[in-house]
């Protein structure tokens, strides 16, 4: 996670514009994929996002925690299709579409980009359809969202809210979006810019860098009201990212100078002992763990922390890491890139749990804001420069040609995927949590 505010650097300006999108759902709104896992995992787990970083302002690029440049792609051109009988929006000679095109029920069509057959024959996007993917605004007017974590049924992120002020909130919709019906809740209020979120399965995690807390508070209050938020942890110095797994929850400190970090843990359930992990650390910030080792980021290395044996701490690589997250097999992360190029030559790498050479799984990758996993592919959001060049992009974890999924946009130190979709937090629509179908 990147804090800008403890940056120096000028403010890497965008242009404002608003990016408006809706559903796609086959016909009718869908309701919630009930085979969608129980809790999407952060970058702290598998499928669980944990770069979690901040956007108001861009800081030194050797900073760890770079800013999130304010970049917006002018709204899509939708084209609407006409109703059966209609003529047909492409040439159709009664049994055979032109080239590219696509006969669904005697109507020639792109499944590229009409939003009434996006993807696949009536498959319906209200909003934009680009490259066969259907874009969704699930909420917009956001004060500063950073983390997100998917659950089966909710979105759930951090607002950060004002730099000096404790106005962040905690909020949460339903996987449709405001869109689809789904009522934007407010889980947690007054919160001191609030970053880092994670979730098991019946908890909220996350970390405010004012007031140096952990909270928590229960999934269940998603869609409703909710008793008060729990601290976990105070006092502690500027903590950012956050992961929990069946034991505890961690989370960094990031600290005031460089080398002031801290790596911390509170085991759950243990009436609130706070241990500490790893001192000296080079401003951690985004943090990720799986059954058997816990992972972080900070200035220039990425480290990693046995958990079973109580081993020292290990450099797993160095460079200018951004993002990380960490599956049963390996750990990934991004590369910021270079300020000499633009930071166009930014890089997603992983590496084995079990040892061996570094594997390049991404080149050419401007400064990579968050990155997760799920059982088959590595998702990752980059901030490109000029304005308007942040992607979203995906590849095999085995390796390969990496996709685009969407570009044009303006992503910050969150992202998530369910069965179906992958999520992110965004400048666009003066901040708004996003979803691109199919993932």
């Amino acid at each position: 996670m990147t804090h800008p505010r403890r940056s120096a650097s000028p403010v890497l300006a965008g242009v404002a514009a608003a990016f408006v999108l809706a559903g796609c759902l086959p016909g009718a709104p869908a309701a919630p994929d009930a085979a969608a896992p129980d809790a999407a995992r952060l970058d702290g787990t598998t499928r669980r996002d944990a770069s979690l970083e901040d956007a108001r302002s861009v800081p030194d690029v050797d900073d760890a925690r770079t800013s999130f440049i304010r970049d917006v792609a002018p709204a899509d051109t939708l084209t609407a299709d006409g109703n059966f009988g209609d003529a047909p929006s492409l040439p159709f000679d009664g049994s055979t579409c032109a080239a590219g095109a696509t006969d669904c029920s005697g109507v020639c069509v792109d499944e590229q980009t009409d939003p009434s057959h996006c993807g696949a024959c009536g498959l319906a996007c209200a909003g934009a359809c680009a490259s066969g993917r259907c874009l969704v605004t699930l909420a917009s007017d956001q004060d500063g969202p950073a983390g997100i974590v998917v659950t089966e049924a909710y979105v759930y992120w951090t607002n950060e809210g004002s730099a000096a002020e404790t106005n962040g909130a905690v909020m949460a919709v339903s996987l449709g979006g405001v869109l689809d019906g789904g009522v934007l809740a407010t889980l947690a209020s007054g919160q001191g810019s609030p970053t880092g979120i994670a979730a098991d399965s019946a908890n909220l995690y996350w970390t405010t860098e004012i007031g140096g807390s952990v909270m928590m508070a229960p999934l269940a209050a998603a869609g409703g009201t909710t008793g008060a938020p729990i601290t976990l942890a105070y006092g502690q110095n500027a903590p950012t990212g956050v992961a929990v797994d069946l034991v505890r929850v961690y989370w960094a400190n990031a600290g005031p100078v460089d080398g002031g970090g801290a790596v911390m843990a509170r085991n759950l359930g243990d009436g609130g002992v706070v241990s500490t992990l790893a001192t000296g650390q080079s401003s951690p910030t985004a943090i990720a763990v799986d059954p058997g080792a816990l992972f972080w980021v900070d200035n220039d290395s990425v480290t990693t922390l046995p958990l079973g044996d109580g081993g020292p701490a290990a450099s797993v690589a160095t460079g200018a890491p951004s993002a990380i997250a960490a599956d049963v097999a390996n750990v990934y992360w991004t590369n910021r890139g270079t300020p000499a190029n633009q930071y166009l030559d930014g890089t997603v790498l992983k590496a084995s749990l079990g040892g061996g050479p570094l594997t390049t799984l991404a080149t050419g990758q401007a400064i990579g804001a968050a990155i997760t996993v799920d059982a088959t592919n590595v998702y990752w959001t980059t901030r490109a420069m000029p304005a308007g060049g942040g992607t979203v992009v995906k590849v095999p974890i085995a390796g390969g040609t990496p996709t685009t999924l969407v570009t044009g946009q303006s992503p910050r130190g969150g992202i998530a995927v369910d069965a179906t979709s992958v999520y992110w937090t965004s400048d666009n629509e003066g901040g708004s949590v996003v979803k691109v179908t199919p993932k």
